[in-house]
């Protein structure tokens, strides 16, 4: 299912995305699939562009943050109860 403008009005703060880094950040693995907690969501602001503004949850990566766009994101990350 292709992520869109709905996908983003459908998460929240605190939630979990599974992405794909860009090409240009030139990843070891381009299909490793990451996890990032949602810390800010941008749609339809001004002068920019729709995204998620997520904290990494990967091993050594913990704390750090970036910007993740909607073509980047392949799912939301269903919570264990």
């Amino acid at each position: 299912m292709p992520i869109d403008k709905h996908f983003l009005t459908m998460v929240g703060i605190g939630d979990i995305v599974v992405y794909k880094m860009l090409p240009k950040d030139l990843p070891v693995d381009p299909d490793k699939e990451w996890r990032g907690k949602i810390l800010r969501i941008h749609l339809d602001e001004p002068r920019i562009m729709d995204c998620l503004y997520v904290e990494s949850l990967e091993k050594d990566e913990t704390g750090m943050t970036e910007i993740v766009y909607l073509h980047q994101i392949i799912r939301k990350e269903i919570a264990d109860d």
